[in-house]
């Protein structure tokens, strides 16, 4: 008793028992299989938690969470992740906010040439030089 495999025009099936045991669609050349039974599925999908979910969006580059939620059901080994655990990732909403400048002039404008300066402080720091000339 074991498996047999019909690779069809546009399908693959696994069958044991008389019972289909995977599918999987055929893309070019190569067969697609997934071979979960919906009980491991609902089981992968319980077990995910909010951390693990962080640590798969780190990993995968940052995508948003309808990717990740498409990423983690084609990849074989990795848990299922449900659109509600939207990961809260501190990088990512550094990256995406938008630096909101005051373009106004000032209120109490100075009447005289050098009575305001604006300048902007960084320091101390080391200098450092390329080759002999300092």
């Amino acid at each position: 008793v074991g498996l047999y495999v019909n690779l069809g025009s546009k399908e693959v099936t696994i069958t044991r028992d008389r019972k289909i045991f995977a599918t999987g669609p055929r893309i070019g050349i190569t067969w697609i299989l997934r071979a979960y039974s919906s009980h491991e599925k609902a089981l992968k999908a319980e077990s995910v938690s909010q951390e693990e979910t962080l640590l798969w969006h780190r990993r995968l580059g940052h995508p948003e969470q309808e990717k990740l939620c498409l990423i983690s059901q084609a990849v074989t080994d990795m848990p299922v992740i449900r659109r509600i655990y939207a990961p809260d990732c501190n990088t990512c909403s550094f990256t995406k906010s938008v630096r909101h400048q005051n373009r106004e002039a000032p209120k109490n404008q100075s009447t005289q040439q050098l009575k305001r300066i604006f300048i902007d402080t960084w320091g101390p720091y080391r200098h450092f030089f390329l080759g002999e000339n300092k």
